[in-house]
């Protein structure tokens, strides 16, 4: 099958997706439930948490709700079923109501008072940053407040003999600067090295509120774990592709079939890869992907890249844009396309 390679539309600006904490106005909550308690879970006294990344539509509705940290499975499909029932008023800017990406993380505790003990744990697991940095970390990187994630970015699935492969993980060393940026990260063990570099790359996307020493901002040092069999819901479009491609019955539709050609409506530049910084070469990747029914980018991959780097760097942007979705006949369709990126070492971005 020909896979088209497009210079892809950009949609309306009230159709761009952003982030919570770049709002005149937040969305609000106006439905909300607490999460049932695991039986297994309770029954054994064992607490833990989930992180739930989601959409909040302009008609303040969830959708694609998927957690990108979790303590268990079970946590993570209970904390995903149930913000998948919240109800939002639309998040708000320049007097508009626009699509709002948002993380917030449900925690499971036997009584109410030990919530914010476990809040600090689980943090600690999921970042890689205890409460107190440990006595043995270099002493310009001493905190008493630990770094707090603001948005997360979780790592695409390494394609592997034709196939996206999620069963793995792997450990990821890295630093962030006084502004709460990574600045630095490297793989020290992982499943195989596709899985540890889409760590990498995904980690580096991280951004926090910065560590603090009697109220300073400092840098800080962390070493997180990420795991790639993360919940999802039985209906994620992820899913569905994966179980088509190992069935060898995926169906796409062809690009001269479309209607029109794909729209962005929400896109993410590519983070320059940090272990190219010093060097600081120009580059170039094409990221294959299939444009989901819904516009979610599913499942991206590599096809090229100048070096290894700048293609994991670009497919983890890539799962991150969304395009109005396809159709053939005015009827939603799945679309396979190809992305181009561009880096350029001077600026250390691309697009």
């Amino acid at each position: 099958m020909l896979v088209a390679l497009f210079a892809f539309m950009s949609g309306p600006a009230n159709a761009q997706m952003v982030h919570a904490d770049e709002l005149d106005q937040p969305p609000q909550v106006i439905k909300q439930q607490r999460p049932s308690y695991p039986r297994d879970m309770r029954r054994a006294g064992q607490m833990g948490a989930a992180v739930v990344e989601f959409i909040v539509t302009k008609e303040g509705k969830v959708r694609e709700p998927q957690s990108v940290a979790e303590t268990h499975a079970v946590f993570g499909e209970e904390a995903v079923r149930t913000v998948a029932k919240w109800r939002f008023s639309p998040g708000m800017k320049e007097g508009q109501p626009v699509y709002t990406r948002m993380v917030v993380p449900i925690y499971f505790v036997i009584s109410t008072h030990q919530e914010e003990d476990l809040g600090g744990r689980v943090q600690a697991v999921i970042t890689g940053f205890p409460p107190k940095s440990p006595p043995k970390v270099p002493e310009g990187f001493h905190y008493d407040t630990a770094p707090v994630p603001q948005r997360y970015q979780p790592p695409v699935w390494p394609w592997i003999d034709g196939v996206p492969v999620r069963e793995g993980r792997a450990d990821v060393f890295y630093g962030i600067d006084t502004a709460g940026q990574v600045v630095q990260a490297r793989i020290v063990e992982a499943t195989n090295d596709a899985f540890g570099k889409a760590a990498q790359a995904a980690v580096e996307c991280w951004q926090f509120k910065p560590a603090k020493r009697d109220g300073n901002p400092v840098p800080a040092l962390g070493r997180r774990e990420v795991q790639f069999t993360l919940y999802l819901s039985p209906d994620a479009p992820e899913l569905r592709h994966l179980r088509a491609i190992e069935t060898g019955k995926a169906n796409y539709a062809k690009a001269n079939e479309l209607d029109a050609q794909p729209k962005v409506i929400a896109r993410e530049p590519a983070r320059y890869p940090m272990a190219l910084i010093q060097e600081g070469p120009d580059g170039s990747a094409v990221i294959e992907c299939i444009i989901d029914r819904t516009g979610r980018v599913c499942l991206p991959r590599i096809v090229e890249a100048s070096r290894e780097e700048f293609g994991w760097a670009a497919a983890t942007a890539a799962s991150r844009w969304r395009f109005a979705p396809p159709t053939v006949n005015g009827q939603p369709v799945d679309v396979k396309v190809r992305i181009p990126f561009e880096f350029k070492g001077a600026d250390q971005n691309a697009g």
